[in-house]
């Protein structure tokens, strides 16, 4: 095992802060791509009447939101990493360079404001589900009525989006039992099984 360096962990915690910004960066475009598509299912939807439109907005919203989901959960990941640099670099806590991971920590992360706005996004989605439901219900296609199908397919993106929602709240836990048992082991092993 090589040892590194006080100057090679800080750049790599540069590194790694650079790929977390760029991250979130990506995920908030996410968030105005989801926007869109809920702004255009009301217009388009809602106010001209157009069912197929309002059929099909959760799909693309769970599609759009999933990955806005994946992107924070490795976001959440890089974190943890970070963290852990963090604390080699900086054991005291006695230099003020390196203190984010004391300031801006995973409680402040999930504080109250995002924790009610993700319940907004969730019952946003489960508004969109309904009214598609609804809507599905009476139009057919090839004589056979869409809410059958509809239901199948809104039931698969609802297990999508519950796997990653499961995944995020995971990431804390995983992320640091993965890096205490490759720490621990001699042969670190990153195939993403335990995710």
């Amino acid at each position: 095992m090589t040892t590194t360096t006080r100057a090679e962990k800080i750049e790599y915690l540069r590194d790694i802060s650079t790929r977390i910004q760029q991250m979130t960066t990506g995920a908030e475009r996410f968030v105005y791509f989801a926007g869109l598509i809920a702004a255009a299912t009301v217009k388009i939807g809602v106010i001209d009447n157009n069912a197929l439109v309002i059929i099909v907005a959760p799909y693309a919203l769970a599609f759009v939101i999933t990955y806005q989901i994946q992107m924070y959960t490795d976001v959440e990941y890089l974190q943890g990493v970070r963290e852990k640099v963090e604390i080699s670099v900086n054991p005291t806590h006695q230099e003020v360079i390196l203190m984010e991971r004391l300031v801006i920590t995973r409680k402040y992360r999930n504080r109250l404001s995002v924790n009610l706005t993700q319940t907004f996004y969730g019952l946003g989605m489960v508004a969109f589900i309904v009214y598609s439901g609804v809507r599905s219900h009476a139009h057919s296609w090839a004589g056979v009525n869409l809410l059958f199908f509809n239901i199948l397919g809104l039931l698969a993106c609802l297990t999508l989006l519950g796997a990653a929602i499961y995944e995020l709240r995971r990431a804390g836990v995983t992320v640091n039992a993965r890096i205490t048992s490759t720490m621990s082991s001699s042969r670190p092993e990153c195939d993403g099984s335990s995710i």
